[in-house]
């Protein structure tokens, strides 16, 4: 009986070592493979990729050239550090001590490349996404995204090779969240300014280079930062302002504008005849009607008061605001020159008027009218030598 037992263990210890000697040999060879995938690294990268883009390569070789320089470093060394981890996993065991930090240390490099792969799939999907057309986001909503999805990753695979090595992540997991809350609570202000800038990107309010106007001020954007946006104003001074305000105020883009109004007023002396003032309007609707680069042009007399009779005038030309203050100045120089062609002032001369609710210019008074203005003259002259009585 303990001859039997006696060759059992005998047994037991013969397959015991067979076990770890073929376990040894799995590691090596997987351990040389992982070399020789190391060695020949970019090369079988290239072919994991021909292979598996082989859709993209046929519908789209530029993307697929893109695709190839962005994942082909990452690739290359998923590939042996998966090799070499598996290696690890079947190694008997030797050194607890050793044989875990081992393990921890091929772990750390194994995480570290699959986040860098994952890091390098988002570049390559902005991308995708800005050649699309339409797309719903901006290129400054889709770069501030991706810079926060990306720091994201970093913090995600720094956490999970820290697991690695810490035991207790719970708890400094929980430290840093009471620490964040805090540092929320002091800096409201920055936090506020943060979410502001995050509302503006993804909203679309406004991009760089958009003319914005607000109700307290109103110029070009020049940069949409994390806590401010620097915007260049009609006096050429760079404006930093909150984000936060930008997100609660009421933004007109005006670069999204399909045009911009041109309105202009004149005032017509009263003793110009109708006739002529009909003829002045019709000349006016005559030279907008010859301006190719305006639209819906416009011409009425709009108002009556003391000076005269109101002309508005008024039309859509090109967005930039540059070209409409040129067109509007076109528009005023043709305007004065049929005014003056028609011999009709656009500036009302001194007036006065009569016993009879007749207006006349100063230089055409009759002599009575003069006689009269010079007597209401001379009694207010002499009302100003009495001193006003006290009350």
């Amino acid at each position: 009986m303990s001859m039997l037992i006696i060759k059992q263990s005998a047994f037991l210890v013969v397959c015991s070592q067979t076990i770890n000697l073929n376990g040894w040999l799995t590691s090596i060879i997987l351990g040389a493979i992982a070399l020789l995938t190391f060695l020949f690294r970019k090369g079988i990268a290239d072919l994991i990729l021909c292979l598996v883009c082989v859709a993209v390569r046929r519908r789209d070789p530029e993307y697929y050239k893109k695709v190839k320089e962005t994942l082909r470093t990452p690739l290359s060394y998923l590939v042996p550090s998966g090799l070499l981890m598996a290696a690890c996993h079947l190694m008997p065991s030797f050194s607890d001590k050793w044989q875990a930090f081992i393990m921890r240390v091929i772990q750390s490099l194994f995480v570290a490349v699959v986040f860098w792969f994952v890091y390098q799939l988002i570049f390559l999907w902005v991308v995708r996404y800005k050649a699309k057309k339409g797309a719903p986001l901006g290129v400054s909503a889709m770069t501030f995204l991706t810079s926060m999805l990306r720091a994201s990753i970093v913090m995600v695979g720094f956490f999970v090779i820290l697991s690695f090595w810490v035991s207790n992540l719970t708890g400094i997991i929980a430290g840093l969240g009471i620490g964040g809350l805090a540092l929320s609570l002091a800096a409201q202000d920055t936090i506020g300014n943060f979410l502001g800038s995050v509302s503006i990107l993804i909203d679309g309010t406004f991009s760089v280079g958009d003319f914005i106007e607000t109700v307290d001020f109103s110029g070009t954007v020049e940069e949409i930062g994390v806590r401010t946006s620097k915007v260049r104003d009609f006096n050429g001074a760079r404006v930093s302002v909150p984000n936060k305000i930008l997100a609660q105020s009421i933004v007109t883009n005006a670069t999204e504008r399909k045009t911009r109004r041109i309105e202009v007023r004149v005032t017509v002396p009263p003793f110009v005849p109708i006739d002529m003032l009909v003829t002045f309007q019709n000349r006016l609707r005559e030279m907008l009607a010859s301006e190719s680069d305006i639209q819906s042009p416009v011409v009425l007399m709009e108002n009556m008061s003391a000076d005269g009779r109101v002309i508005y005038l008024t039309c859509f030309a090109s967005p930039d605001f540059e070209k409409m203050r040129q067109k509007r100045s076109d528009i005023c120089h043709n305007l004065s020159s049929i005014a003056e062609e028609l011999s009709i002032p656009l500036f009302s001369p001194k007036m006065m008027m009569t016993a009879d609710t007749k207006w006349i210019p100063s230089d055409h008074l009759t002599d009575d009218a003069a006689k009269a203005l010079k007597e209401v003259s001379a009694v207010s002259e002499s009302a100003q030598d009495y001193p006003a009585e006290e009350s």
